[in-house]
């Protein structure tokens, strides 16, 4: 009955190794028997040679190669449009996946019961395992609800409520990084019925490979927010993507900086995204933010290189094709690194109370 209700497409570019990982987890699983697309965006690497080896392993497994390279949003929107079942679930490359225990997904997908289906971890917050709820009631618990949407495996989805408005909406919201944007305010609008899945089936990789810098991947999240009306929901939106890990000033402040030693930093690209994101500011944070802004940049580059590794091993992140830099010429200078960091992380409030209220 699984086969008639759910289908699974598994984006992917130029990650082979990952991609068959991902394949080998999906044949051990209860979802093997479905039908399984993989929508490969033109990888010039061993990816069309990891996909036909596993033809004989999946019964329903159909292989999608682009003829261009069109990017990862509109490969994820073209995935989504050739879906002709019940329920979507959009797979990525490099994730890990427990299907042990995932039972109850099964039966709310074979039952048609919700209209979304939460099957991760991410950004839970106040959301209890096995709950059967509304959207707007998750938001009514102050969850984090648009960040942990917008990871894209963590929902399955009642196929044909991703419609033709979403659709366009998210085309047009491509050079904004997240084509899925629309629809994860179409199910606020709408209210829609929302499962937790007793047990998480899916962690998010720890490879960071997206191309945009955080500050980028912000100011793209800000521009994506403007399509929300309603202000408390909006102020909501914005707010939480910067809150996880130490709160709102910590979190844009450490992305400022990082922007600024990248290598392809542009100084008009980076004031344009300050002039963004200053959009949603109120006039309190806008003086706080360029108070605090000047000295972050004025700080020696060797310096946030040190932050910025610290971070990320915080994190348990790893930046993907990064170089690993030499600090012994620095490290007389790490003990004002860390009071940098100190002092970034001590001009802060908190802004859930702010957005909140």
């Amino acid at each position: 009955m699984l086969e008639c209700k759910l289908e699974i497409a598994l984006i992917t570019y130029n990650r082979c190794a990952f991609l068959e990982k991902t394949l080998d987890q999906l044949s051990n699983s209860p979802f093997s028997s479905i039908k399984i697309t993989i929508f490969d965006n033109h990888s010039s690497d061993n990816t069309p040679e990891v996909c036909h080896t596993y033809l004989d392993v999946f019964p329903n497994l159909s292989i999608v190669r682009r003829k261009k390279n069109i990017g990862g949003g509109p490969n994820y929107l073209r995935a989504i449009e050739a879906s002709t079942s019940t329920y979507t679930w959009v797979v990525c490359d490099d994730d890990d996946y427990d299907f042990s225990g995932c039972e109850d997904v099964i039966d709310v997908i074979n039952n048609e019961s919700s209209d979304l289906i939460w099957v991760s971890n991410e950004h839970m917050g106040t959301w209890e395992h096995g709950l059967q709820t509304t959207t707007r009631e998750l938001m009514r618990r102050k969850s984090r609800y648009y960040p942990a949407l917008s990871f894209v495996p963590a929902i399955i989805f009642r196929t044909q409520l991703f419609d033709s408005e979403c659709l366009t909406k998210g085309y047009g919201h491509i050079e904004n990084s997240y084509p899925q944007f629309y629809f994860i305010h179409k199910s606020i609008l709408n209210n829609f019925s929302i499962y937790v899945a007793r047990k998480p089936i899916i962690t998010r990789g720890t490879v960071c490979s997206t191309g945009l810098t955080p500050f980028s991947q912000y100011s793209d999240w800000i521009k994506c927010c403007k399509v929300i009306s309603e202000k408390t929901i909006r102020e909501r939106a914005v707010g939480d993507l910067t809150v996880q890990g130490g709160g709102f000033y910590k979190n844009l402040l450490a992305n400022v900086a990082f922007e600024s030693i990248t290598p392809a930093f542009q100084r008009k690209r980076f004031w344009k995204n300050v002039v963004v994101i200053n959009y949603v500011f109120s006039m309190r944070q806008r003086l706080l933010f360029f108070l605090i802004l000047l000295p972050v940049l004025l700080t020696p580059k060797h310096v946030l290189h040190i932050i910025r590794r610290l971070r990320y091993a915080y994190g348990g992140y790893k930046q993907a094709g990064t170089t690993e830099i030499d600090t012994t010429k620095a490290a007389y200078k790490i003990r004002y690194a860390y009071n940098c960091y100190k002092t970034m992380h001590s001009v802060d409030f908190d802004t859930r109370d702010a957005f909140y209220d």
